[in-house]
């Protein structure tokens, strides 16, 4: 589950993956994983897609669907603003 507090760190780092492994402090890899960083990058860019209305329809409904089983409500609400 993506929380806010994942979003964050993810965030902190710009969402650079080799930043937050080799400068990342211990406090903020405890808190999100790799492959939830991998997930939460996947999804950015899907959003990105739909946001510039550049994917299919049901590429779209499948990356919302997805974004809003996989993140708590907070930041489902916060990431699908970014799209509308």
């Amino acid at each position: 589950m993506i929380t806010l507090q994942k979003l964050n760190v993810y965030n902190k780092y710009s969402g650079d993956i080799d930043q937050f492994s080799r400068m990342g402090i211990r406090k903020d890899h405890n808190i999100i994983s790799q492959e939830e960083w991998f997930f939460l990058s996947n999804i950015l860019q899907s959003l990105d897609m739909v946001k510039k209305d550049v994917i299919s329809p049901e590429f779209s409904a499948k990356t919302i669907e997805k974004l809003k089983n996989s993140c708590d409500p907070e930041v489902y609400h916060l990431l699908i603003k970014e799209i509308i």
